[in-house]
């Protein structure tokens, strides 16, 4: 490599890590501003949203109990037991989608699924069809909303790709 190419290289890691500390420093009036405009802001070709992160602490019954349902959680938080720990406004910046229509596209022919088998699936992915705790729905927007990749977040909660991808779907995060 050459020298011409490193100094490039570092200059523009610098002025990133620059403009990331003038995001940083703009996130909580940004996310002040759309939430006080309702939570939802169309700003040139961006859909600015707000989301609400709340991490709560729950009794030791709840927390001792392993396989405890979300519904018991729901509860306490509903009861006034729950203590909340921490919440977390943060931005969501998309881009505008366009009003063009497109055309349909042909109907997918699918071909017929393999059968699989659960224990084989879990020899790589050890949590793999297991239910999802509250804990490990926090985690993974937390982890996606600070970048990590979704084959990165696979690996640390032993569960597919897939998996993450369908979960932060569900929770809002993707599309």
């Amino acid at each position: 490599m050459s020298s011409d190419l490193l100094d490039k290289y570092v200059s523009l890691k610098n002025h990133m890590a620059k403009l990331q500390t003038q995001i940083d420093e703009l996130k909580p009036k940004v996310a002040t501003y759309v939430f006080q405009q309702g939570g939802s802001v169309l700003h040139k070709d961006f859909h600015l949203c707000t989301r609400v992160s709340k991490v709560w602490e729950f009794s030791e019954e709840v927390f001792l109990l392993e396989n405890i349902t979300r519904e018991k959680k729901r509860l306490e938080i509903k009861n006034g037991k729950a203590k909340l720990c921490r919440e977390t406004l943060f931005v969501i910046m998309r881009p505008k989608r366009s009003r063009s229509r497109r055309q349909p596209e042909p109907p997918r022919v699918r071909e017929p699924r393999e059968a699989y088998d659960v224990s084989e699936i879990r020899k790589r992915h050890a949590r793999a069809y297991m239910p999802w705790s509250d804990d490990e729905d926090s985690f993974v927007v937390t982890q996606f909303q600070h970048g990590y990749s979704i084959d990165e977040i696979s690996e640390t909660l032993q569960r597919n790709e897939g998996a993450i991808r369908s979960r932060l779907n569900k929770l809002g995060q993707i599309r």
